[in-house]
């Protein structure tokens, strides 16, 4: 089989790059890779180096020679290219595939999700967003990143977990459980030196402590329901804006979303269906046969 017989797809987001080789006529995955972060808004370089890392490592797993990278395509949804000049940079690329078809990664995971080039999704992973395709008109909400929203993501669950054991270690609140699980897990009980230690930390570092919020949560803990409450009230809106848009189903998707289904309100659990693929890279099936999805199709 000649590689024009094959096409990559790329899920790039801020913890992870997923790549998938697919068999063009069958449409059959038939190897994955996966590397580090790719926000091309957030590291540029770093997020390029992994991405193209990824696609590298398909052939090598697939006994394919790298030189025969320029004759297969790509198709990529990408995290940042949502910013016009990231996008407009990464069109001026001198990538070495056959073609570079990309969207943003938002996109790719709606497509995915309904098979077809419209639909309802929020997504609940590292970050947050949601987004309504209706006949070729696309509304995104949120995305903004965890310092200015992406709420009910993990990086935000775990800002909201620490600045509460901030608080806790100052005595301006009373302590809890989800307290005394951030620290442990960071293995510090000093303000200053947990302030510090965390400072510089990435989206995805800050959101492993989601998980603290989450066990205090089961453990009744009050701080940590508190902030699940704000969550589920943040989910709930965006899916009424989502329906001012297009009145259908919504899919759930990203790391948080089986978690944060079971605290979900009745009436907004009646609206989320299963996704048809929860993994956002299976998007790239819709852009293969539809390229003038991509955002640099001309």
């Amino acid at each position: 089989m000649t590689t024009n017989s094959y096409f990559i797809a790329v899920d790039a987001g801020g913890s992870k790059c997923h790549a998938v080789l697919f068999e063009q006529l069958s449409l059959k995955p038939v190897a994955q890779c996966t590397t580090g972060p790719a926000n091309l808004a957030s590291d540029y370089k770093l997020a390029l180096k992994n991405i193209q890392q990824a696609i590298k490592s398909l052939l090598s797993e697939h006994n394919l020679a790298e030189l025969e990278l320029k004759n297969i395509p790509v198709y990529a949804g990408i995290a940042g290219v949502n910013y016009p000049k990231v996008a407009s940079k990464l069109s001026q690329w001198q990538h070495p595939y056959a073609d570079f078809y990309f969207t943003t990664d938002l996109h790719l995971a709606c497509y995915a999700a309904h098979q077809q080039a419209q639909g309802n999704v929020i997504i609940v992973g590292t970050g947050s967003c949601a987004i309504a395709i209706n006949q070729g008109k696309t509304t995104v909400l949120g995305g903004y990143g965890h310092k200015l929203g992406d709420q009910a993501s993990a990086a935000w669950f775990g800002l909201q977990a620490l600045q509460h054991t901030l608080l806790v270690l100052d005595n301006v609140e009373s302590g809890s459980l989800l307290a005394n699980k951030v620290c442990q897990f960071s293995e510090l009980d000093s303000a200053i030196e947990l302030s510090q230690y965390w400072h510089n930390a990435s989206p995805s570092q800050i959101g492993q402590l989601a998980r603290c919020v989450f066990e205090s949560a089961d453990e009744g803990d009050a701080s940590a329901l508190e902030i699940i409450e704000q969550a589920i009230n943040y989910l709930s809106r965006l899916a009424t804006q989502l329906n001012y848009q297009q009145n259908s189903p919504i899919c759930l998707m990203g790391g948080l979303s089986d978690i944060i289904q079971a605290y979900l309100p009745p009436a907004l659990k009646q609206q989320i269906i299963s996704a048809k693929y929860t993994q956002p890279v299976f998007g790239g099936l819709i852009l293969f046969q539809t390229p003038e999805l991509a955002l640099n199709y001309a």
